[in-house]
Parts: structure tokens; C-alpha cells; sequence
């Protein structure tokens, strides 16, 4: 495995926050135009379902930032058992890094749509 750098970690964030907020939208989107609910009441609008959307979406978004679950958790196996710490850290560090991209997008959803922080 390359050399891991900071601007490959931000990269693999930033993706994972890309998937949680792309599709916590789309997703709200779709509620709007094609489920029927009564839009009278603030809490049946899409916005109070972004937040639910995206804490869904946040494993997905860290997975797919990654390029799959299965090489990356064998790259750590292989790291670990193979006593290549090296490359059992910097695997870490990437999923760490991913995990991190998909709850900050959480989190700023919930702040944006205006979620209680206790909820």
C-alpha cells in the first residue's frame, strides 16, 4: 500500500460526507414528490426526515468511501495477522477518516434541519 497522506484522508471524508448529504436529499426529495403526507404540520415535512436519512446513510457513506468493506477489512486483517502494522494503521486511519466525513454530514444536517441535539 502507497504512502497515506492527509489530503487522501480529507479525500475519503469528504466522499463519505458527499454520499450521507447527496443522498439524506434525494431522499428527502423523493418523500416530497411521492409520499403522501399531510404537509400541514412542520414535522411531516422532508426536513424532518433529513436527519433520520442521513444517520441511515452514514455506514453506507463510510463504506462506499472506502471502495468496498470487504478489501479494506481484509487489507486490516492481512495488516494485523501478517504483523504489517504499517498498513493495519493506515487502514484504520482510513476508515476513521471515512467514519468521520459521514457523522460530520450527519451532524450538520441535524443542525441545518433543526433537530433537537438530545433526539
Amino acid at each position: 500500500m502507497a504512502r497515506l497522506s492527509v489530503g487522501h484522508l480529507i479525500y475519503v471524508a469528504c466522499i463519505a460526507a458527499g454520499i450521507v448529504v447527496g443522498g439524506s436529499l434525494a431522499g428527502g426529495l423523493a418523500r416530497l414528490l411521492f409520499v403522501q403526507v399531510p404537509l400541514d404540520a412542520p414535522s411531516s415535512l422532508p426536513v424532518g426526515s433529513l436527519p433520520d436519512l442521513a444517520n441511515r446513510l452514514k455506514l453506507w457513506g463510510t463504506f462506499a468511501a472506502l471502495g468496498g468493506t470487504l478489501s479494506a477489512l481484509q487489507n486490516l486483517e492481512s495488516g494485523i495477522l501478517g504483523r504489517s502494522f504499517g498498513v493495519a494503521a493506515a487502514q484504520l486511519l482510513l476508515i476513521l477518516s471515512a467514519f468521520t466525513g459521514a457523522h460530520l454530514a450527519y451532524v450538520a444536517l441535524r443542525y441545518l434541519a433543526g433537530a433537537p441535539p438530545g433526539s
